[in-house]
């Protein structure tokens, strides 16, 4: 289907408004099958996003859990075990750090970032 931004947008608007889709395909002069097919791309868009959200959610949640975890042990003795076991937490956090800023960034900055962390763990 070639979907028309505009008619998308104004479908959407319509639907956030609690207009149902019979009236949204007078209102917008397309067949109802037109604003079906819409709603569908509109209702799977809606769903991915709600999935993204609760993913941020909980490598923010993770990133806060480590932070707290290093910081509770930080006056006591530290066994070689727990060194190994807070290095393995820290690297799987910059991990999902760099998972969830790698979308966001250039090939120049991702470049950059790569060998900036090769430096450090060398």
């Amino acid at each position: 289907m070639n979907e028309n931004p505009l008619l998308f947008k104004e479908i959407e608007e319509y639907l956030n408004k609690g207009i149902k889709q019979r009236e949204i395909a007078k209102l917008t002069k397309v067949s109802l099958v037109t604003v079906n097919k819409y709603c569908k791309r509109i209702r799977a868009a809606a769903k991915q996003s709600i999935k993204d959200d609760r993913q941020r959610k909980r490598e923010i949640k993770q990133r806060i859990e480590l932070v707290k975890e290093l910081r509770i042990g930080a006056d006591e003795p530290v066994s070689e075990e727990k060194i190994k076991e807070n290095t393995m937490r820290v690297f799987n956090a910059l991990l999902v750090e760099i998972r969830a800023r790698i979308p966001t960034m250039t090939n120049a900055e991702l470049n950059q970032t790569t060998i900036d962390i090769w430096e450090k763990i060398k």
